[in-house]
């Protein structure tokens, strides 16, 4: 606002549509992705930049270093000013990237510790705690407030989380909610659990099978979904249709020619009211079809970044370190519960590898590999299963 009212043109961008839908609801009246915004300049779109130019980037550290090699050249060849914010205690780029902390250190930068995302002052402490690599306060502080479910194990734990989930649900349906977990497989796996629980308490209508753009899946009026790849055409994008959105069937009706589904956008803003979108399920944009969502009680601590959501019921798992803990457990601006294992797997506690497992503990043992796997594919490409139960028993013992 200061900005603006100097007369400069300031433009907000960030690496995720999803952040840049919640600027343009929180007043950016103009703002893309950084991708976008490069295309558009290297093709000469639109206006260019100049010296009364501001570029604020949300989320920079997960900005690649050609990205921002991008941002710099525009910059400096324009005189444009660029103003990133992010912090280096979460994810940061899935590519080669990292300039976030150099720049930090060799610019200077500085540092918010006001928590505005949660008004309960304990967990704004715990918030600024874990920010600073104070786990055990930080944990201790949602100890305190029955934030941590314990379970004898990984299936017992899973099981309560989404216990929690449908009983919280059912009591107040119209609060935004969400499951987080670390990797897709567990996702899935609690997307099905979460599904089937509102199914069996009768809240979603009849079943119908819908060729997504992943293959057929089964979705019902009520269901919570998200959406997995951006619009093509105008039109689907000014209605709201991007990767990661996240909303709610209303309708789904059939005719002729296929399927069409209405979905309940989530508001971005708090004085936003939702919007509803309507499209056919199909792969022909310019026919004004859509097919690329899936179901929305869960996702990723990857995907949850940026966001933030009321109630968050958080999975613990062995593969939890320092950046994933503190985004999972800072996403909600009500409460948190988190749900963890006291003990890990049989297979985990067992000695002499693989041969010394039963058939129980090698189905864990490669379910769980499995997921790693899934979530640190350059190791699993260097270490085979043998190696990994190998050494998590060897961590364990």
């Amino acid at each position: 606002e200061g900005l603006d009212a100097e007369g400069y043109h300031v433009i907000g961008q960030s690496h995720t549509n999803k952040v840049v839908q919640s600027m343009r609801a929180d007043g950016f009246d103009n703002a893309a992705t950084v991708t976008g915004e490069l295309m558009r300049l290297d093709n000469g779109r639109g206006d260019p930049w100049n010296s009364r130019t501001v570029i604020m980037v949300d989320e920079f550290a997960q900005l690649s270093t050609a990205q921002e090699a991008g941002l710099f050249r525009h910059a400096d060849r324009s005189g444009a000013k660029i103003i990133g914010a992010g912090d280096d205690k979460q994810f940061a780029s899935i590519e080669r990237g990292g300039l976030f902390n150099v720049l930090k250190a060799e610019h200077g930068a500085a540092e918010l510790h006001s928590i505005y995302r949660v008004k309960d002052a304990e967990q704004k402490a715990a918030f600024n705690a874990m920010h600073e690599g104070d786990f055990k306060t930080g944990l201790g502080i949602l100890d305190q407030q029955g934030a941590i479910h314990w379970a004898k194990g990984q299936e017992e734990s899973r099981a309560a989380l989404i216990r929690q989930w449908a009983d919280d649900s059912a009591a107040e349906p119209g609060k935004r909610r969400f499951i987080i977990a670390y990797t897709n497989r567990e996702v899935d796996e609690l997307n099905a659990a979460a599904r089937a629980a509102r199914k069996e308490r009768g809240q979603l209508g009849d079943d119908v099978s819908l060729q997504t753009k992943d293959g057929p899946q089964t979705f019902a009026t009520g269901d919570q979904i998200i959406l997995t790849a951006n619009a093509r055409s105008k039109a689907q994008k000014e209605a709201g249709l991007f990767n990661n959105s996240m909303g709610t069937i209303t309708a789904i009706k059939d005719d002729k020619r296929g399927h069409v589904v209405t979905i309940r956008l989530d508001a971005k803003a708090r004085d936003e009211k939702p919007r509803e979108v309507s499209f056919r399920i199909g792969e022909d944009a310019g026919a004004g079809e859509f097919n690329a969502l899936k179901h929305g009680y869960a996702g990723t601590i990857y995907k949850s970044q940026g966001d933030t959501i009321a109630q968050t019921y958080v999975l613990h798992s062995d593969q939890w370190r320092s950046a994933g803990g503190y985004v999972a457990l800072t996403r909600q601006s009500e409460r948190v519960t988190m749900f963890a294992a006291e003990q890990p797997s049989p297979w985990m506690m067992a000695q002499g590898g693989v041969s010394q497992l039963d058939a129980k503990q090698l189905a864990n043992a490669e379910k769980s590999y499995a997921a790693w796997a899934d979530a640190k594919p350059s190791l699993a490409a260097r270490h085979g299963f043998a190696d990994y139960v190998g050494y998590v028993q060897a961590q364990w013992q």
